[in-house]
């Protein structure tokens, strides 16, 4: 708290098209010689009951080999999508101490409801001022967190080619 300079920006919510309720997967398939294949698709019921409509996102995984892989991705990026706090503002060149990536605790003591573990997607110096700016999301490691009841049973589709099917 005592690094930071100027302004702060916070917002507690993310905007409602940016919440993610179906996650379509393509990941590379060894039995179909490492070519992609559409994969398991993760649907939230109950993310979709409260946002109303399906907010859908695909990712692609080229470098994902196993469909309980791409599951385990396919749901962080869904709880990631629900967390809403982000962030930015300036800090004095003790700034410099923090990366991209980084995971860090900020502390706003005027108002404990704004700080929290973030973590930081942007540092930008400002040489002119000696200045950091910083912009971060809210960050939980348990969105990472996974257990064998929640994979879903898959099989890839059978491969279509044109002309022998």
């Amino acid at each position: 708290d005592d690094s930071a300079r100027g302004d702060m920006s916070v917002r507690q919510h993310r905007d409602r098209k940016s919440l993610i309720n179906v996650v379509r997967t393509v990941f590379v398939a060894p039995d179909r010689e490492y070519q992609t294949a559409n994969g398991p698709v993760l649907r939230n019921a109950t993310y979709v009951a409260a946002d109303g409509v399906d907010q859908e996102m695909t990712v692609t995984l080229p470098f994902t080999a196993s469909h309980q892989t791409a599951q385990r991705i396919a749901k962080a990026t869904m709880e990631r999508s629900r967390l809403g706090k982000t962030m930015s503002r300036r800090e004095d060149i003790e700034g410099l101490r923090l990366n991209a990536g980084d995971v860090a605790n900020i502390e706003v003591g005027f108002l404990t409801a704004l700080g929290g573990t973030f973590e930081i997607n942007l540092c930008k110096l400002d040489p002119d001022k000696f200045e950091v700016e910083i912009e971060a999301e809210e960050y939980d490691a348990s969105i990472y967190d996974w257990s064998a009841s929640e994979e879903q049973a898959f099989t890839i589709a059978p491969a279509e080619l044109a002309g022998v099917n």
